[in-house]
């Protein structure tokens, strides 16, 4: 009944292991990773894999607003060697296994962290994912809400002012599945696959 409910309040898949926050093998607050929703959206210049901000073409609007916004400096792939057909492998059974595609996976380095945090405070990351889900459930237990009609579970549901925020956040761009910080790593193994830079333990 909750998977109902998350879907009537048009909450995207709460997905909260993200494996691309290592990507680059630094410890930096003010670079952001960012899984967009087509790796078409950006185009670098020359054929490669990261540039000035400035030199970026962008198909979408709204993303190109965003990344330029004051502080956003650099552009790049966080998997630069990846290309689409490597989102189906063979396992050791020998059948075909389709994975995330990384190359929708981009980095962006910010000026400063606090320029980097002002970014994620406009788009869906996931701790707002996750609050937003907390928020549901605390409304559906105060109010009594887990044997009532799902219409009506979702109304209570909606209305909730921070509800409203977080869904505003969420929805006003699309083009960003999820961008949370680049989070500190260490190194737990060398990686045997040349189009993964790293691997590492977080």
């Amino acid at each position: 009944m909750r998977k109902m409910i998350l879907s009537l309040v048009s909450i995207p898949a709460l997905i909260m292991i993200s494996p691309f926050n290592v990507a680059a093998g630094v410890e930096d607050s003010s670079q952001v990773i960012v899984r967009l929703s087509s790796s078409d959206l950006i185009r670098f210049p020359d054929s490669k894999s990261e540039a000035a901000i400035d030199k970026v073409e962008f198909d979408s609007p709204s993303l190109q607003y965003l990344l330029t916004s004051p502080g956003a400096q650099k552009v790049a792939r966080a998997y630069p060697n990846y290309s689409a057909k490597d989102t189906v492998i063979i396992d050791f059974e020998g059948k075909p296994v389709r994975i995330g595609d990384l190359t929708r996976v981009i980095l962006v380095d910010f000026k400063t962290k606090q320029d980097a945090d002002e970014f994620l405070q406009q788009v869906k990351t996931p701790e707002s994912l996750k609050r937003q889900k907390n928020l549901m459930n605390r409304i559906m237990q105060e109010k009594n809400l887990a044997q009532a009609p799902i219409p009506v579970m979702a109304e209570e549901i909606r209305k909730d002012p921070e509800i409203q925020k977080l869904r505003q956040r969420h929805q006003q761009h699309p083009e960003i599945n999820w961008a949370e910080p680049n989070y500190p790593g260490q190194y737990c193994y060398a990686p045997n696959d040349p189009r993964r830079p790293c691997v590492m333990e977080t």
